[in-house]
């Protein structure tokens, strides 16, 4: 089996542990390197106060912090400096075909940078090819029995395929849920296309068990406060392409979702399925 490569988009910060902890339990025990990547744009590093380092002092002063303060050894760990503009600087690399997922931190009270992070995190959404998992501050890895899995379109069938080889690892119970609102009453899950989710799952011998229904909500708080009750360990969303600058006019419901929602959230970006 292959070792699975993960990018991690962090600043020297506890969140970055976290999000680095948390990438490296989801694994649960299976072979992994974890690259960091820390990006220095001039203007971030002028907010963040950070002194003046070569390329390699940085590196080697973000890679004893992680070593210190987190779970992974050093040899799984790779630490990646970069000068590039940070969103573009973090797609670059999850979009270079190297890496099989990323793994990003979100603080739950934002100053400026953090709020430039919210956005960061909302850009690597939107645009990315490869899953991305975004861990709230502090939230300590729990094993994943139940997934609440938040349709917001028609469901094609790449996606349900990559709802079975994901969750061919942990097993979990998958609730697929269409939040139905009066914009996509329309698409709503009908018999048909329970069919087609029934008769691709039942292709192979599945080892968990699943179950497909519509919920009527009126906003994303009617939507949280339902996957609250849901006692789910994670949420999996599938997300369709928009540019940044539309998620900033218009907003969307993953940022939405990504401000506000208590659990980590896989985003598998629409490119994914491309």
């Amino acid at each position: 089996m292959s070792t699975k490569k993960i990018l991690v988009p962090v600043i020297m910060d506890q969140v970055g542990v976290n999000a680095l902890n948390y990438a490296k339990q989801l694994m649960n025990g299976e072979d992994a390197s974890y690259s960091i990547l820390c990006l220095r744009n001039p203007f971030f590093n002028f907010l963040n106060s950070s002194p003046v380092l070569t390329d390699l002092e940085f590196a080697e002063k973000v890679e004893s912090y992680f070593l210190n303060n987190s779970n992974v050894e050093s040899k799984e760990l790779r630490v990646i400096i970069d000068s590039d503009e940070i969103v573009s600087g973090i797609l670059k690399f999850a979009n270079s075909g190297k890496y099989d997922r990323v793994v990003i931190g979100r603080k739950k009270k934002h100053n400026v940078i953090r709020k430039m992070l919210g956005t960061i995190s909302l850009g690597v959404v939107k645009q990315a090819s490869i899953p991305v998992y975004v861990v709230p501050e502090n939230f300590e890895f729990k094993p994943l029995r139940t997934v609440l899995v938040s349709i917001g379109e028609k469901l094609s069938e790449k996606q349900s395929d990559f709802m079975i080889k994901w969750n061919k690892k942990y097993n979990a119970f998958l609730k697929i849920i269409h939040f139905i609102t009066d914009d996509n009453e329309d698409l709503s899950f009908n018999k048909d296309e329970d069919n087609l989710i029934n008769s691709l799952f039942y292709q192979d011998e599945l080892t968990f068990e699943y179950e497909i229904m519509n919920k009527k909500v009126d906003s994303v708080s009617d939507q949280l406060k339902s996957i609250d009750k849901e006692e789910v360990q994670m949420i999996m969303l599938f997300s369709g392409h928009q540019f940044l600058i539309e998620s900033w006019m218009y907003g969307s419901n993953t940022k939405d979702l990504m401000n506000r929602c208590s659990l980590p959230v896989l985003y598998a970006p629409e490119k994914m399925f491309q």
